[in-house]
């Protein structure tokens, strides 16, 4: 079947590679997804000094944070972007579940085994270990990327991801939403830890500034790759319709 200008913006990307909609395809998709978003948690990275200097210039401070900088946010972009709303919510629940159920997909769980400081199944997350998803600071990102995942998904179902301007837009949205709830979980979390007087200023200190820079990379780089994909697809259709 052609596909044709209305098709394209109500479409989900993967239906295009994929158009047979089976259980067992929407079940190898969830679990790739999540082992895509579990890969992309850990390639964690501490920004150089140029980097770090150039940002503190124009006022965003990069300083320590108990976050992890990770490229999990891109993944959760291209995750909700190509999959579409129901898969993606799946995908990114899986993601959380495998964590909280010992598998070292968090961020630098793969390192802090590779070094000797936890067993495997007892990473930071796990509901074996010594703290659990809910003591992470962390974990309301958790949580904020599968609220994103639905929103990013269902703003790319209504045609959002096919231009530049708007996949922009539905990523900002999406991130919005990871900072929402990610920021009070911080917070609390950060809270019992008396010597740290937590306030406003130090929640964004630690939870919001260390970010903004990467994830402005990180949306562009979406952003370019999502409409392309479009692009690519409309081309080949058009060059062998059926």
């Amino acid at each position: 079947m052609a596909l044709i200008a209305n098709e394209v913006v109500t479409q989900k990307l993967i239906d295009i590679p994929f158009p047979s909609k089976t259980q067992t395809r929407d079940t190898l998709l969830v679990i790739s997804f999540a082992v895509f978003v579990s890969i992309a948690s850990q390639v964690s990275f501490t920004p150089p000094t140029w980097y770090t200097s150039f940002f503190s210039s124009i006022g965003i401070p990069i300083n320590g944070t108990p976050v992890p900088i990770t490229l999990q946010t891109l993944a959760v972009g291209l995750t909700g972007g190509v999959l579409g709303s129901k898969l993606a919510v799946r995908s990114l629940l899986l993601y959380m579940l495998a964590g909280m159920a010992g598998l070292p997909v968090y961020a630098g769980s793969i390192k802090s085994i590779l070094e000797g400081e936890a067993s495997f199944g007892l990473t930071n997350g796990s509901i074996w270990g010594g703290s659990s998803i809910f003591s992470l600071p962390s974990g309301g990102y958790i949580l904020g990327f599968i609220v994103a995942a639905f929103i990013i998904g269902k703003l790319a179902e209504k045609g959002w991801g096919t231009n530049l301007v708007r996949t922009t837009l539905l990523l900002l949205i999406g991130h919005l939403f990871i900072y929402i709830l990610g920021l009070p979980w911080l917070y609390l979390v950060l809270s019992e830890i008396p010597t740290l007087s937590m306030d406003l200023a130090k929640t964004l200190d630690f939870g919001l500034w260390p970010f903004i820079p990467g994830d402005i990379i990180k949306v562009v780089l979406t952003s370019l790759t999502l409409p392309s994909a479009w692009k690519l697809i409309q081309i080949q259709t058009k060059r062998n319709p059926s």
